[in-house]
Parts: structure tokens; C-alpha cells; sequence
């Protein structure tokens, strides 16, 4: 059984973005005509009053009236206010589509963001992890593989990052500052891992 896809709310907003465009075209089209029928009557009004006035000076008939359209001038205001209602109509609808497709840049930045504080997370959970390490083996007289610049690493934070930088207001991970402040705890809690593993305590 053929399930059919639910039109999305930005589909149905520029379906009526378009059906606004198609009937505001036509009521240019309806007001350009009438327009037109207007001027031309104003031509066949000059023309039959220049004979009218000929004929009475020849002392000839009188030519016929004209047939006019006498409702076109208020045919031309309605359809000016019909068109006015459809530009409100018509702004708003592009109003809804293009708040529409705000909040789906921002859907795709609250996303970025997501995977940017999960990128730094595990991207500092790496770092603290080699530099613990690296402290351990330095207990042990193994000498340091660590260069300073691996210790100069800055990770500015977006949103809500507040685990990865409590020493900065929540606005940088800074690596000198969390050497600055010690590591003992992530030393500790890694050399017992390390213990578990190898079933025995550290000898160093």
C-alpha cells in the first residue's frame, strides 16, 4: 500500500505564496482591461460630443449615443481594493515562508552547535586523557612526549558547553589553565583505570 508524503509546512506556505501570485496576476490582468476600456471610452465620448456638435451646427441628425460600459469605472474600484487585499494577503504569505526557512537555518545551527560541543567534549576528554598519561609515565622517569603547543590548546564553546570550560566562564577551554590548576583528580581516576586493567597496582 502507497503512502503519500506529507506536504511540509514550508511546501504548503509556497503553495499559497504561489496561488496569491496567480490570482494577483489575473487581477492585473482584469484591472488592465478594464483600464483600457475606460480610456478607450473616454476617446468615444470626445468623438461622439465633436459629431454631436458638428450635426447641430449643419442643422443634421443627431448621431446615436454611444453604447458604454457605465459600471466600469466602479468595476475598476473593486477590483483596486481586491488587489490591495491580495498584496496584504500576499506579504504575508512570504512573511510565513521566509520565517520558515529562518527557523530551518536555525534548526541546522542548533544542530552545528550539537555536534560542535560533542566534537570539543570528546576532543578535550582526548586531550586531558594524553596529558594524564603523560604525567604518569613522567612519575615513572619516562621523559615527556607531550611539546608545549599540545599544552597551548584553546577551544572556544558555543551554547551549552559548560563541562569543557569551567575556568573560563564557559567562554574558552584554555589547556595552560587546566594544567595550571592541577590534574590531579584526572591523574588519580586514570591510574586506577590503569590498575584495574592490569590487575595490580603501579609500582612508581
Amino acid at each position: 500500500m502507497m503512502t503519500t508524503a506529507t506536504a511540509s509546512p514550508l511546501d504548503t506556505a509556497r503553495v499559497r505564496v504561489g496561488e496569491l501570485e496567480r490570482s494577483l496576476a489575473g487581477i492585473d490582468q482584469r484591472i488592465a482591461d478594464a483600464q483600457l476600456i475606460e480610456t478607450e471610452q473616454v476617446g468615444v465620448i470626445a468623438r461622439h460630443r465633436s459629431a454631436r456638435m458638428q450635426a447641430m451646427l449643419a442643422d443634421d441628425p443627431l448621431p446615436k449615443e454611444p453604447k458604454l460600459d457605465r459600471d466600469v469605472s466602479e468595476r475598476l474600484a473593486v477590483l483596486r481594493g481586491h488587489r490591495t487585499r491580495l498584496e496584504s494577503d500576499l506579504a504575508i504569505a512570504k512573511s510565513k515562508v521566509r520565517g520558515l526557512m529562518v527557523e530551518h537555518v536555525q534548526a541546522r545551527l542548533r544542530a552545528a552547535m550539537l555536534a560542535y560541543g560533542t566534537e570539543a567534549a570528546a576532543l578535550v576528554a582526548g586531550w586531558t586523557e594524553i596529558v594524564s598519561l603523560d604525567h604518569i609515565l613522567q612519575s615513572a622517569g619516562v621523559r615527556s612526549i607531550v611539546p608545549d603547543v599540545f599544552l597551548q590548546l584553546e577551544i572556544p564553546t558555543i551554547g551549552n558547553m559548560r563541562g569543557i570550560a569551567p575556568e573560563m566562564s564557559h567562554i574558552f577551554f584554555v589547556a595552560s589553565h587546566r594544567v595550571a590548576q592541577g590534574m590531579s583528580a584526572e591523574v588519580y581516576a586514570l591510574r586506577q583505570e590503569i590498575e584495574c586493567e592490569l590487575g595490580e597496582k603501579l609500582p612508581w
